[in-house]
C-alpha cells in the first residue's frame, strides 16, 4: 500500500471527522461529496496542513502525521491554485527546488523537463496574472510535481473553469497521472468528474466516510439511499410493500402515493439507510434497460 490513514479523526469546533481507508500505489482516489462535509479538511489533514487528534497516516510505510509539511514528500494542488502572483512562471515550478537548496542548474534542468511535459514552454517568463485558466491550471501542476511527491493530493482544481475546459483539464489530468504512475487523491463534488478519474471513490457525508468502492461497485450496491441519489446511481424510491409480480421474473412494488410499479427482480434492494421508518427500493441504471 502506498498510503494508509488508520482511525484517523480530525476535530474542528463542533465538527468531526472519521476516516479509515488504504490506498495502493500508482491508483487515483476520488474523495466525492457535497459542500462541507470534509473533503478539504481530510486533504488538509494528510498533507500536514491540518492536525489530527487520533489516528495514523502511512505513506510509503512511514509514519508522517508527526513530520511537518514539508518532510512528508507530497504534492498539493490547490482550489484557488495558490501560484505566486510576483513570480514569473518558471519560479513558480522551481520554487520547492528552491526551498529544498537543489543546486541552480538542477532547477533550471527540472522546470524545462516539466514546462515541455505540459507544453507550456512559451509561458515560462510570464506571471501568472498574464495565463487563462487551462495554462494556471498546468502551471499549478507542473509545481505541484517538481519535487517528485510520493503522493499528489489535488483540491478541486477544476471548480473554477467553464464545462467545457473542465472536461478538457480531466482528461489531461487523467493522462498526467496515468503516465507518472503517480498516486493520487482529488477532491470533487462532481459526480462526472469523479467517474472520469478515479479508480476507487470515497463518498463523505457529514465528516463520514458513507461509501467507498469502485463506480460499478458502488453502483451495485450504494449504501444508502442518500448515496444512490447523490451519484444519480438509479432510482431510489420510498415503498409501502413489496411483493412478488403476476410475471415470474418481475416484482411489484407500491409507493406512499398508492403506485404499482412492476420492475425486473434483478433490482437491489436497500431497506436499512433511508430512514428509521421507511423502506427503500433501489433500482440501478442498468435493471431499467
Amino acid at each position: 500500500m502506498s498510503l494508509e490513514l488508520q482511525h484517523v479523526r480530525v476535530m474542528r469546533g463542533s465538527f468531526s471527522l472519521e476516516a479509515d481507508f488504504s490506498l495502493q500505489s500508482g491508483k487515483v482516489l476520488v474523495i466525492l461529496g457535497p459542500s462541507g462535509c470534509g473533503k478539504t479538511t481530510l486533504l488538509r489533514a494528510i498533507a500536514g496542513l491540518e492536525r489530527i487528534q487520533r489516528g495514523q497516516i502511512i505513506l510509503d510505510g512511514v509514519r508522517i502525521d508527526r513530520l511537518p509539511t514539508e518532510k512528508r514528500h507530497i504534492g498539493f494542488v490547490f482550489q484557488d491554485l495558490a501560484l505566486f502572483e510576483q513570480m514569473r512562471v518558471k519560479d513558480n515550478i522551481g520554487y520547492s527546488l528552491k526551498v529544498h537548496h537543489e543546486d541552480k542548474q538542477q532547477i533550471q534542468e527540472k522546470t524545462a523537463l516539466l514546462a515541455r511535459r505540459f507544453k507550456i514552454e512559451h509561458l515560462l517568463n510570464r506571471y501568472p496574472s498574464e495565463l487563462s485558466g487551462g495554462e494556471r491550471q498546468r502551471v499549478a501542476f507542473a509545481r505541484s510535481l517538481a519535487s517528485s511527491p510520493s503522493l499528489m493530493l489535488l483540491d478541486e482544481p477544476l471548480s473554477a473553469l467553464d464545462a467545457p475546459l473542465r472536461r478538457e483539464m480531466r482528461r489531461f489530468i487523467r493522462l498526467q497521472l496515468a503516465e507518472g504512475h503517480l498516486t493520487a487523491i482529488h477532491v470533487t463534488h462532481d459526480v462526472e468528474e469523479a467517474v472520469d478519474l478515479a479508480d476507487e471513490i470515497i463518498v463523505m457525508r457529514d465528516g463520514a466516510v458513507v461509501g467507498y468502492g469502485t463506480m460499478e461497485e458502488l453502483e451495485q450496491r450504494p449504501a444508502s439511499g442518500w448515496l444512490a441519489r447523490f451519484m444519480n446511481l438509479g432510482l431510489v424510491l420510498p415503498v409501502t410493500n413489496i411483493v412478488a409480480g403476476r410475471a415470474s421474473d418481475t416484482l411489484e412494488v407500491e409507493t406512499h402515493a398508492g403506485t404499482v410499479l412492476s420492475i425486473p427482480n434483478r433490482a437491489s434492494l436497500d431497506i436499512s439507510r433511508l430512514s428509521k421508518d421507511k423502506t427503500c427500493l433501489y433500482v440501478p441504471l442498468a435493471a431499467t434497460d
